[in-house]
């Protein structure tokens, strides 16, 4: 049996809430580069940004 070490323990409630802050992440992200250099990204890119902010 492996040794598993519990980091934080948090509600379903509490997981939307911080997947709702770093998906807001993405897309303020994704606004600073449609408005400031005229860059809009596919959803497959959005995808990549997205994991990104989540590590």
């Amino acid at each position: 049996m492996e040794n598993v070490m519990v980091i934080a323990v948090i509600t379903p409630d509490e997981a939307m809430k911080e997947l709702d802050r770093d998906l807001e992440k993405t897309c303020e992200i994704m606004g600073l580069l449609y408005h400031n250099y005229g860059i809009e990204l596919s959803d497959n890119e959005f995808d990549k940004i997205f994991d990104i902010v989540n590590r």
